[in-house]
């Protein structure tokens, strides 16, 4: 019988992270799969162990539930709390409303639409993939109508152990000599910068 674990990791699913590795092993992360089930079983251990039985009556009366469905709650919320991260909703928060989509039919594939959904901002392969460290992509500025026949250029996401426990994420974006319109965007005030930003934004504060 499988695990939940192997039942949950799938070629797509592999590709989130949760955690990266620390500087005693900075190669070793944790899938978001894992963190996850990790987050629901320490969970259940808490209500099993930690809570007392006069808190868990009062949960289950609020909620109008019997003590074995309030804990399974608490196990499912504490469970899913990250997967918002998994979402294309994530992404549009700091990448000009755009959603970024890895599709079952199109295995080692991305793209990004527009807000409404209804155009492709961009696609590309994925290059190379060594979570939690590593992320190369190809990038194609199909909202950009003079960089649409542009060939595509290459985008590289690294994530490293940095001082006092942080996370050093560096993006390079290279093979940009035959596309200068890409090269020209992505180096505007609105482009790297921007979304760099913007992911700071969110991971800090949630909005």
């Amino acid at each position: 019988m499988l695990s939940d674990s192997e039942r949950l990791s799938t070629p797509t699913t592999a590709l989130f992270w949760a955690k990266t590795g620390n500087n005693h092993s900075p190669t070793h992360g944790l899938s978001l799969v894992q963190h996850m089930l990790d987050a629901g079983s320490v969970a259940a251990r808490l209500w099993d162990t930690w809570l007392a039985p006069g808190l868990q009556r009062r949960f289950s009366e609020h909620l109008h539930l019997s003590m074995e469905d309030t804990r399974a709650l608490v196990c499912w919320l504490a469970a899913t709390h990250d997967m918002g991260k998994a979402t294309p909703e994530f992404t549009s928060q700091y990448f000009f409303g755009s959603r970024v989509e890895i599709t079952e039919d199109e295995p080692g594939r991305l793209r990004s639409l527009s807000p409404d959904g209804k155009e492709v901002w961009g696609d590309g392969a994925i290059l190379e993939s060594d979570p939690p460290r590593l992320l190369v992509v190809e990038w194609r500025s199909l909202y950009l109508p003079d960089a649409a026949h542009e060939p595509a250029s290459r985008v590289t996401w690294q994530l490293e152990p940095w001082t006092n426990g942080a996370t050093k994420l560096t993006v390079t974006h290279d093979r940009l000599e035959d596309s200068p319109v890409t090269a020209q965007n992505v180096a505007s005030p609105r482009g790297w910068s921007f979304v760099l930003a913007g992911i700071k934004r969110v991971l800090e504060t949630g909005e």
